[in-house]
């Protein structure tokens, strides 16, 4: 039983965007942040800064540092730092120094400010799917967890703080003032990607159907679209004594097309409501 939910559909969707946010994460670092020396916080920062002075690849050190903070965040947090956190934070470190070993740390444009741009977006991105996949880049958020957890402070505090020490630190080595600007721009970019990303990813749509022929438009549901629902009682508001069945479900938008053309096939004086929703939480979207 366990093996089958391991396997199932929802997990390896959720294991396909952990891994291809760690790869976006990565490539936004290594390709725009790393070649000009630009501190951003988190512990890949904190690791360029100690990749200054000992000749271990970044990665490599990220991990080394995150290891140790994973273990923590278990023993203090729970088991929510499981195996989708580990494996986020193994593809991390691990595309991080395949491509400073392929590319090395050319800088795709000398342009700081639009490497500071395009990488933050990127790394946006990356971390809007790994966080969709249920999982964390570790580091910085762990830390803030467990600070949090101890103290009446917030996360958020917490990790604008330690990442803001982070810059610091990296200015100092690094003797470059100039930073702090292009730190306070990436993280503000950083945070809006991710939100934007992590709430297009989340919608889907809620769509009510009224329709004499409900039975064959249900097993269309049931049986082609693998999707539950359920039958809700109603009136018309003209005959109050006329019963009506209105399915209710919940679908991705590649299925709300599928169902609207096919009810229409069905039924052509059906009467279809889509709706927007944030998020839907339940079996077959989050389990």
């Amino acid at each position: 039983m366990k093996l089958n939910r391991f396997f199932s559909k929802i997990n390896i969707i959720n294991y396909g965007y952990l891994i291809f946010g760690s790869l976006i994460y990565s490539t936004g670092f290594v390709f725009f942040i790393v070649p000009h020396k630009l501190i951003i916080g988190g512990i890949v920062g904190l690791s360029m800064i100690i990749n200054n002075f000992i000749a271990v690849p970044i990665g490599t050190i990220t991990l080394i540092i995150n290891i140790p903070i994973f273990l923590l965040g278990i023993k203090t947090l729970g088991s929510r730092f499981g195996i989708k956190t580990l494996l986020s934070l193994v593809s991390v470190s691990f595309f991080i120094d395949f491509f400073i070993y392929l590319f090395g740390k050319n800088p795709v444009t000398e342009d700081i400010l639009a490497s500071i741009i395009f990488g933050s977006m990127l790394i946006g991105v990356g971390l809007a799917f790994v966080i969709k996949a249920n999982a964390t880049t570790g580091g910085t958020d762990i830390i803030a967890s467990i600070i949090s957890k101890k103290t009446f402070l917030q996360i958020g505090q917490i990790i604008l703080f330690v990442d803001g020490i982070i810059i610091l630190i990296g200015i100092a080595v690094f003797k470059r003032i100039e930073m702090l600007p292009y730190a306070v721009i990436a993280i503000f970019v950083i945070s809006k990607i991710t939100d934007a990303v992590i709430n297009g990813l989340n919608r889907k749509n809620i769509i009510l159907i009224i329709s004499e022929k409900h039975e064959e438009i249900r097993n269309f549901i049931l049986e082609n679209l693998n999707r539950g629902g359920t039958y809700l009682d109603s009136k018309g508001l003209y005959y109050k004594s006329r019963k009506k069945n209105i399915i209710f479900t919940a679908l991705s938008k590649r299925e709300t097309n599928k169902l609207r053309k096919k009810a229409l096939e069905i039924d052509k004086e059906a009467f279809i409501t889509v709706l927007d929703a944030y998020e839907v939480i339940g079996r077959g979207f989050t389990l």
